[in-house]
């Protein structure tokens, strides 16, 4: 095995090779930062929609429950119509039965 000189020219050039190395990695750190930047900013975003989203449903929820309480008192509503229309046809139909009678005993 040859082993070679190092002498300092060369040291100088491997020394010039690390620092141009790492200058290297430092940019490419810089920049994977700076990516790390844009990602976080962008998560921040998509929180903060997400939140938006989230108090649209909870709106729309709420809005669905006061839709429902008037459905219920829609219902309540046409019930009572009903027994009302119930009565009222059977005292119509009870004085038109009446009315017969009445018109037959005339005869």
């Amino acid at each position: 095995m040859v082993r070679e000189a190092w002498t300092d020219e060369r040291l100088d050039e491997l020394a010039n090779r690390m620092d141009q190395g790492f200058r290297e990695v430092k940019a490419e750190l810089r920049q994977v930062r700076g990516e790390i930047g844009e990602v976080r900013g962008e998560i921040g975003d998509v929180r903060g929609e997400v939140g938006s989203v989230r108090s649209e449903v909870s709106e729309v929820r709420r809005e669905i429950g006061g839709v429902r309480e008037g459905l219920g008192e829609l219902r309540a509503e046409v019930k009572g119509l009903n027994r009302t229309l119930q009565i009222g046809f059977g005292l119509i139909g009870s004085f038109l039965g009446v009315l017969g009678i009445l018109i037959a005993a005339q005869l």
